[in-house]
Formats: C-alpha cells, structure tokens, sequence
C-alpha cells in the first residue's frame, strides 16, 4: 500500500499531540500548546523516518529503542523536565489512544469508510474522532473534577533564587491594587530565605525607615479574610519562573500552613 509522507506525519502529529496533552491533563500540569505542537512535530518526523527506513533484525532493535528515547525528548520538550512523572503516563496514553485508532478502524472497515488506495479522507478521519471523542469526555468531566493541582515556582530577589510548591487556586483573585498584577502567597519562614537583610521580618510600621532600593519593591495589598481585613505586605521579584516560563506578579507573605505546601499560586498566572 502506498503511504503518503505528508498524511503520516499529520496522523502521527495529530495522536502524539492527544496523548501529550492527556498526559498534562491526568498529571494536573501546565498544558502548553507551543510546547506541544513542537514535541508533537519530532514525534511525527520520527515516524515517518522509522517507515521511510524500517531495516531489519538489528536496525528495528535500534528504532525500538530510539522510539522511547524520542518519547522521553517528547516529554522534555512539551513539559520542560519532569521525564520519570510523565514518560510512563505519556507512553500508556499513546497505547490507549492506539488500541482506540485499531477499534475505529475496524468499525469504519465494516461500515465500508476503510482506506481504498485512491485518497486518504478515513486516515483523516481517524484522528479527527479521537479528538472529538476525547474532548467531548474531558469537557464532560473537567467540571466535576476536584483534584488538587499543584506547581514549582522559582522566585528570585537579590541574586538569590528558591524554588516553592505550591498549591494552584483559582480562588486567590488577589491583586496589587496600582498594577493589577496577580499576587502569590507565601509562607514567611519560606520566603525568610532568599529577602534582602532589610526586608526580613517586615512591617507596615517599618516601611518608612526602608531605604529607597529596598522600599521600591514594596507593594501594600488590602486582603479580606472571613469576618476581617488585614494589609499584606508583598513585594516586586527580580524574576518569577512557573515551569520554565516567566510571569510578571508580585508575591506577598501571609501566615498560613496552605495545606502543607509553601504557598498559593492564583491559576490565573499559570494557565
């Protein structure tokens, strides 16, 4: 059967794309589309170089190899670390979806859509169900999920960087009331870690006597708790990194256990 490159690499695209995404889903972790469609493109190009050249006896050995190690660059690529988290998911999503595309195939075969040689519209049309089969369950079930998410965040002050888990809240809409800026929230014993000597163990009553690099960073953030109100105090980071990627917020410290985590992350911030 001839086997167009083109249409391969879409169908091959168009399942790794899935399965990556699943995989973000099921892990509660950041989906990132560029990342994905780019993991997504090395799957496909190693699948249409794997038939182009399938070889025979040691050759199909080193591609049986060279599959997982493309997988793992897969999941680098589309989630920027975290290989042994989803790897394992990554690859049992793409068997799932496989033995999916098998029972589709069979069922179009049998309703006379199979693949005739003269066009590619039921190869198309494989991938095309899957997809709307997979979103119509996740939009099904997404709003009934509870699941906590959570994330590493990199904030650095000063030269000196440290990596928090937090917990993601689509609840926390507090923002810096001049720039609007989302504010994360972080435990103080924390954050003691990586402040500038002057900023440490700060109160509204010592901002005055701040001196003007340190009093530039200070943000005063009104925050209303049940039955009261209180003034955070946060402050402007050199750098916030979620996941590998730079976001622009201001973090504020706040006496809390957060449920055993180092802080909260507004899901706004990380979506």
């Amino acid at each position: 059967m001839e086997i167009f490159a083109d249409v391969l690499f879409v169908i091959n695209f168009s399942m790794d794309f899935l399965a990556l995404f699943l995989t973000g889903k099921i892990l509660s972790m950041p989906v990132r589309g560029k990342r994905l469609a780019a993991a997504s493109a090395l799957g496909a190009l190693c699948a249409v170089l794997r038939t182009a050249f399938p070889g025979n006896g040691g050759v199909r050995v080193v591609w049986a190899l060279g599959i997982i190690s493309v997988g793992a660059a897969m999941c680098l690529v589309a989630y920027n670390g975290r290989l042994f988290r989803t790897l394992p998911v990554f690859l049992a999503a793409n068997l799932a979806l496989g033995g999916l595309m098998s029972v589709l195939g069979r069922i179009l075969r049998v309703a006379g859509f199979g693949y005739t040689g003269s066009g590619s519209a039921s190869l198309f049309a494989f991938p095309a169900v899957v997809a709307g089969v997979v979103c119509v369950i996740y939009g099904r079930l997404r709003p009934r999920s509870t699941a906590l998410r959570e994330t590493d965040v990199s904030i650095t002050i000063d030269g000196r960087t440290k990596t928090f888990h937090m917990l993601v809240d689509s609840g926390n809409l507090l923002t810096e009331p001049l720039s609007g800026k989302a504010v994360i929230l972080v435990s103080p014993e924390k954050m003691a870690d990586i402040l500038p000597e002057p900023l440490k163990g700060l109160t509204v009553n010592n901002i005055p006597s701040l001196d003007s690099a340190s009093a530039r960073r200070i943000r005063l953030i009104p925050a209303k708790g049940i039955g009261n109100a209180e003034l955070l105090i946060g402050l402007v980071p050199d750098r916030i990194m979620i996941d590998g990627y730079e976001t622009d917020a201001v973090a504020a410290t706040a006496d809390s256990d957060f449920g055993g985590l180092d802080g909260i992350i507004p899901s706004s911030v990380v979506q």
